[in-house]
């Protein structure tokens, strides 16, 4: 029975649960709005693998942190994907929009991409969306005009 719970135990350090690996990250300046969410600040943003976490500071105390993989989870608890866009940003995006939006990936199976020499810029215009999407370098902005959605990421100067 001891070399069970033993075997269990090794088992469980060392394969069951396996926490993300995430990059570290320099400090951005990130600018969240939405309707429910207004954010002006310092952040952090940490890329695995499977998903990002981003971690948002106000004055040296963090606010906020989110988990961006299958679910997305923030400080409040996890929120299905469709469930957390439904509430802080719109409800047809499709699941994966925000963990490319802070990873600098293209958005929409790239639609109308356009790259450049440092990065690319997505346009895209639907009855739903009047969105431009800009990745130069390290810098990202998204902005949504006929949601009023707006992420901005910028390195500090």
């Amino acid at each position: 029975m001891q070399y069970a719970i033993l075997w269990a135990s090794v088992l469980l350090l060392f394969g069951g649960c396996t926490v993300p690996r995430y990059t570290p990250s320099d400090g951005k300046l990130i600018t969240v709005k939405t309707d429910s969410l207004r954010f002006h600040d310092i952040g952090y943003i940490r890329r695995s693998n499977s998903g990002v976490e981003v971690e948002l500071f106000s004055a040296g105390q963090l606010v906020e942190k989110f988990v961006i993989e299958k679910q997305i989870c923030t400080r409040q608890g996890c929120l299905d994907s469709s469930d957390f866009y439904r509430k802080f940003l719109h409800v047809n995006y499709p699941k994966e929009t925000l963990k490319h939006v802070f990873r600098g990936e293209p958005i929409f199976n790239k639609r109308d991409l356009e790259q450049s020499a440092t990065g690319f810029k997505q346009v895209i215009q639907t009855d739903e969306y009047n969105i431009v999407y800009k990745v130069n370098g390290e810098n990202i902005y998204f902005k949504d005009r006929a949601n009023a959605v707006l992420i901005k990421i910028r390195e500090f100067e």
